[in-house]
């Protein structure tokens, strides 16, 4: 499968005729040598198990009806035998697409199904044309027997049969083996291939075809096929009973009474046998390559585009998979498959511009954000890095509780990623407090303290007022949470609302460990950092009362992630875990 190459549709037709003219020249000459030695076998299957199992089951029907067509010429009765010879082309095709013949067994299995088919089938039809063996040499076996009083002769000649046509069908695919391996692999790998109108599918892909058609109500494969087999089982119910009639007629006239009907229709049937099987063959196999298989691709390929959603590397492969079809019926259908190739490739292209929209947009919109938070940062003379250390923590903390599984219904990729990016903006209405408050070197007495809470309150309006403008960006609610009330506390003693446990939103729950973290291990202007092991131990005590216990937990089960943060930011006072 993997040789395959585009070949032109008149050049698949020359592939297929030489194949088949190869075929029915090998038929001819050793039928006609085993007939004019009237030996009991006829080795004409071998050009035809030669062209069916490298081209499969159309050129393998066309090679046997042709042959007992042409082989009329010195044989009459060769006519009658293009049906079974068509059935041992299908089932040669079947065999070497689903099976091996690697193995002694599968070897086996073949040469006896095929004398049982060809022996069983050709006993019914010799003995409704003789009433007894064809063959001389056959008739002289049966009469040397000397067969007992009440043996059925019909059955001894059927058991004779089937053994004469095992080991002629044996020899047959010995014959043809030898002669592939005879012919350059190239060229029986373009035999292979150029029945396929597209890039030909794999024994999975097929059977993932199969799956689909059996998902499908009534699949268009399916369709056909009963749509074929009805009508050409219809004409061939009128023109036997045509030919009944006007047998029945030229009787009626005659007066004599000579033609038999039934013997005329039987003969009639047997010898068209085998053209319907090529007709019908060579309607499922136009069905087949040029609509089911293409129309089931396409919708296989074109599901694994839908289910990629929004995932470009799924896209850009289910792109690759409609491209890699490569359907060339040379009609509509061929045109519906550029169209889909088209609009996949186009849609795909209108999602990567649009992501890469996106991502600039969110990296300009988090320059907006980390330089609004450096705007009230700068007015702070006592807090650097602030919003740099408190980011970090919140990464640290809400990852902690995502790998925990801790509120699982809330902590989703997007929220992590929404609270990570509005966590510069917590202390943002921290623009509203004036400077001599806010950079007052002592502690504050109780007006300034209240002065210093409203910038909770702040905050929450003048992002609620963002929300608005931007027509409510989730990763702004989450911000506004956050300003709002990452003073809260766990026990419900904090500001602004008095809100308490699980009321208070996540995120701002998240916020408050790291703010209150940051601000221990930082040095003020009105006192110095606190050592580290003692600033832990501040945050393990709050846990339950001022901090939401998972929180704490997930916070101090990262440690080695926290010291890193320190490291970096706190690096002239962070020595040896100690602050």
């Amino acid at each position: 499968m993997d040789v395959y190459s585009h070949i032109s549709s008149k050049k698949n037709g020359r592939i297929i005729l030489t194949a088949v003219v190869f075929g029915i020249v090998v038929n001819f000459v050793l039928y006609f040598v085993m007939h004019m030695a009237k030996l009991p076998i006829y080795l004409d299957t071998i050009g035809t198990m030669s062209v069916a199992g490298a081209g499969g089951s159309i050129p393998g029907i066309l090679t046997a009806v042709i042959t007992n067509t042409i082989c009329m010429t010195f044989d009459g009765n060769a006519i009658y035998y293009g049906c079974i010879n068509a059935i041992i082309a299908m089932w040669t095709a079947w065999f070497v697409r689903n099976r091996s013949f690697r193995k002694v067994k599968d070897i086996c299995l073949f040469v006896v199904v095929s004398g049982i088919i060809s022996g069983g089938l050709g006993s019914l039809i010799q003995w409704w044309l003789h009433g007894d063996a064809e063959n001389s040499s056959v008739i002289s076996i049966l009469d040397s027997m000397r067969l007992t009083e009440g043996t059925p002769r019909f059955f001894v000649f059927l058991g004779i049969n089937i053994l004469l046509n095992a080991f002629d069908k044996g020899l047959s695919f010995a014959c043809a083996k030898f002669g592939l391996k005879l012919i350059p692999e190239n060229a029986l790998n373009k035999l292979k291939l150029c029945t396929w109108r597209q890039r030909p599918l794999s024994k999975n892909e097929r059977k993932n075809l199969k799956q689909l058609d059996k998902n499908t109500g009534f699949s268009l494969k399916r369709r056909m096929t009963v749509t074929l087999v009805g009508m050409s089982f219809v004409l061939v119910i009128i023109t036997g009973a045509v030919g009944m009639k006007a047998i029945s007629m030229i009787n009626n006239t005659s007066g004599s009474g000579d033609v038999p009907i039934v013997d005329f229709i039987v003969r009639v049937i047997i010898i068209m046998l085998g053209y319907f099987i090529l007709v019908v063959a060579y309607g499922l196999w136009i069905s087949d390559t040029y609509m089911a298989y293409p129309v089931s691709t396409m919708v296989m390929v074109v599901d694994d585009f839908i289910s990629a959603g929004s995932d470009q590397a799924k896209q850009d492969e289910a792109v690759k998979k409609i491209r890699r079809l490569d359907i060339h019926t040379g009609d509509e259908v061929e045109k519906l498959y550029h169209s889909i190739c088209d609009l996949a490739l186009n849609q795909t292209e209108q999602m990567r511009s649009l992501r890469r929209f996106g991502e600039n947009n969110a990296k300009m919109q988090n320059g907006l954000i980390i330089t609004m938070a450096d705007l009230v940062e700068n007015r702070d003379s006592d807090t650097g890095a602030h919003i740099q250390k408190t980011a970090a923590y919140v990464k640290i903390i809400v990852e902690g509780l995502y790998k925990k599984g801790y509120y699982a219904e809330k902590v989703t990729p997007k929220f992590i990623n929404d609270v990570v990016t509005s966590a510069p903006l917590h202390d943002i209405g921290k623009i509203n407090v004036p400077d001599s408050v806010l950079n007052k070197p002592g502690k504050l007495n109780a007006d300034e303290f209240e002065i210093i809470k409203t910038h909770t309150t702040a905050g929450k309006k003048i992002i609620e007022k963002a929300i608005y403008t931007v027509e409510g960006e989730n990763y702004l609610k989450e911000a506004r949470n956050m300003a709002a009330y990452h003073h809260e506390r766990w026990d419900g003693k904090g500001y602004p609302e008095n809100l308490h446990g699980e009321v208070i939103p996540l995120s701002a729950r998240i916020m408050a460990v790291a703010d209150v973290f940051d601000a221990l291990t930082s040095p003020r202007v009105y006192k110095p950092a606190f050592p580290l092991d003692e600033a832990l131990n501040m945050i393990k005590e709050g846990s339950g009362t001022q901090f939401d216990p998972k929180c704490v937990e997930v916070f101090m089960d990262s440690l080695s992630e926290v010291k890193v943060v320190l490291k970096k930011y706190n690096s002239n006072t962070f020595e040896g875990g100690r602050l």
